[in-house]
């Protein structure tokens, strides 16, 4: 496991570094490429660890999160508006409205991938029974909690304030971003705060099975942020 560690941190940090210097724009795809060339490279290290560890089916079940969100990145690749789109009453409305929750909800989304991500990273971590080590990626996966948790408040005003929106209308979507928050609020509560617990005191064993329990809800609030994102992608033909 030691030797295992070792091999893998250097791509750890840069993984850290590339997702943070992403910044809230979202990220090109030369960018995407470089950090799904280096998820390619960790997962195939656990799977190489699981032929060596008693923890193989664990170690194989964080290789399979990290794939899925390398497999998602593609989502956050830059975007901008065509350039001979004339400013009228319409196309403002887009920018200020449809198009400006899809861009809030790719931010959520991106920000839950790299929780995700920190979250399983931490449990890797966690033979090398340093918390210091686990309490610095605490400080990030809090940082990416703020993120979600903002972009979910400017999603709801960009709703409430939306002019076209009747009050039932704009209800029905401010349950659907309840129901995200609820789901995100248990992610935090029963993965995260357990995976950190564990993971600062080295116990590997307990921090990959909440890893490895984590699939229904974890599944359930990816599919409720794409839900989301999808319904915004398709307003401007709505209205």
């Amino acid at each position: 496991m030691k030797k295992f560690t070792a091999m893998i941190l250097a791509l750890i940090i840069a993984l850290t570094l590339a997702a943070c210097d992403s910044g809230a724009g979202g990220v090109s795809k030369e960018e995407n490429n470089n950090i799904a060339a280096e998820l390619d490279e960790i997962r195939s290290m656990l799977q190489s660890m699981a032929s060596e560890s008693a923890s193989a089916n664990a170690g194989l079940n964080i290789a399979a999160e990290l794939d899925e969100i390398k497999n998602t990145l593609e989502k956050m690749t830059s975007e901008s508006a065509p350039a001979d789109v004339s400013l009228n009453e319409d196309h403002s409305y887009d920018l200020r409205y449809p198009r400006e929750r899809e861009i809030t909800m790719l931010k959520c989304y991106g920000s839950i991938c790299e929780l995700r991500r920190i979250v399983a990273t931490m449990a890797m971590f966690a033979p090398s029974n340093d918390p210091a080590l686990i309490d610095t990626y605490a400080v990030e996966a809090n940082a990416a909690c703020n993120l979600c948790f903002d972009a979910l408040d400017y999603y709801e005003f960009l709703v409430t304030s939306d002019p076209k929106f009747s009050k039932d209308y704009a209800d029905s979507l401010l349950i659907s971003a309840a129901e995200l928050r609820g789901l995100l609020i248990r992610y935090l509560d029963e993965i995260y705060s357990v995976v950190t617990m564990h993971a600062r005191v080295g116990d590997y064993e307990n921090a990959l099975h909440c890893i490895n329990a984590a699939a229904e809800i974890t599944s359930s609030m990816m599919n409720s942020v794409n839900e989301l994102i999808e319904f915004s992608q398709s307003e401007s033909s709505v209205w």
